[in-house]
């Protein structure tokens, strides 16, 4: 039988936790990039407008960070990110073209990066060849459709659909038209 104390203990021990319900601790900057770089790749420019989100001005009600002064540790916590090797836009381009080539074209590619704030050296170092791109292409189309098309309604579809997932028009031109085996 629980001597009187320790019921005691245990229900001021309950309350504290019911009383603490979301009143976790703030995280830092540097705790919340890396958690997230631990997910993924991230390119510096993708993980400013993260921390800025989590960091919000108004959100902490212990005034734990200042508003004035979550621009500037962001800032602090990229810079030494980067200076440690654990935020690269180039690596972070490469896995993301690695993850998405098989699928989209080097314009969908592109624009995807571009818009997650990557430099446009480390875009176009990191994009497939434009044989690569025809392969991928053909692959996808071969997987998709199978055969070439019979009617000229069918041939727009087909094309239609290469080039809604960003591949270039030539290749999906060549493809399309059946003769994508001898140019790529």
């Amino acid at each position: 039988m629980p001597e009187q104390g320790d019921s005691s203990r245990l229900r001021s021990r309950t309350r504290a936790r019911e009383g603490d319900r979301g009143a976790t601790p703030r995280k830092s900057p540097w705790q919340i990039a890396l958690a997230a770089l631990a997910r993924r790749e991230y390119g510096r420019a993708e993980l400013e407008r993260l921390l800025r989100r989590k960091l919000g001005a108004g959100e902490d009600p212990e005034g734990e960070f200042a508003a004035e002064a979550i621009p500037d540790e962001i800032a602090r916590t990229l810079d030494r990110l980067q200076a440690q090797g654990f935020l690269s836009d180039a690596r972070m381009a490469q896995a993301w073209t690695r993850s998405r080539g098989a699928r989209y074209g080097r314009v969908r590619l592109r624009q995807e990066l571009a818009r997650k704030g990557v430099e446009d050296a480390a875009i176009s170092a990191a994009l497939p060849s434009a044989d690569e791109e025809g392969r991928a292409a053909l692959a996808l189309w071969q997987k998709k459709f199978g055969r070439p098309a019979e009617t000229p309604q069918e041939r727009a579809r087909q094309g239609r659909f290469l080039v809604a997932r960003g591949f270039d028009a030539e290749v999906v031109r060549r493809i399309v038209n059946g003769s994508a085996n001898e140019a790529i």
